[in-house]
């Protein structure tokens, strides 16, 4: 899944792979070997720069308590999108750039309007789109802070929801 169907055949083989933007991905027993070397438990903050095409991310994710990952080329940040994303933070719209990291079909919560008064409000993905799908809930929330971030964070599967 991380790879163009021109070289899924080669998935399963020890090779570093092209990928977008001139980059090449880690050879497996290479992304292995420097996970080991972290030595890490399950409780971690850990930093990955160059994402790639998240590969390595996905696996920092499973043996780490939290990823933040930084990618210099956004077309390659694309090819690893978010099937959920919640916003605790009020905006008059969806900021476009969240819209980008959401994968197609993809679930967005976020409260839109001004922090005093707003809907928390439910998006799916569809195309380029976001599509209301749920009631909205009046509430109110701090405003969103509108700056580029250029990270992004992979929790495990072990600690979801204990923060």
């Amino acid at each position: 899944m991380f790879l163009a169907d021109e070289w899924r055949s080669l998935a399963y083989m020890d090779l570093g792979l092209p990928i977008p933007c001139g980059q090449v991905t880690q050879q497996p027993s290479l992304a292995a070997q420097m996970l080991e070397t972290l030595g890490l438990i399950g409780y971690e903050r850990v930093l990955e720069v160059a994402t790639g095409l998240g590969y390595q991310t996905a696996l920092l994710a499973a043996v780490a308590r939290e990823v933040y990952s930084v990618e210099r080329f956004r077309r390659l940040a694309r090819f690893a999108p978010f099937d959920a994303v919640v916003v605790s933070a009020a905006a008059p719209e969806v900021p476009p750039a969240l819209v980008e990291q959401l994968a197609e079909g993809g679930r967005l919560v976020q409260p839109i309007g001004r922090g005093d008064y707003c809907h928390v409000t439910g998006f799916v993905k569809s195309g380029k789109r976001l599509e209301q799908v749920s009631g909205v809930v009046p509430a109110k929330f701090v405003s969103l802070v509108r700056r580029r971030i250029g990270f992004r964070r992979w929790s495990s599967y072990r600690d979801a929801g204990s923060e």
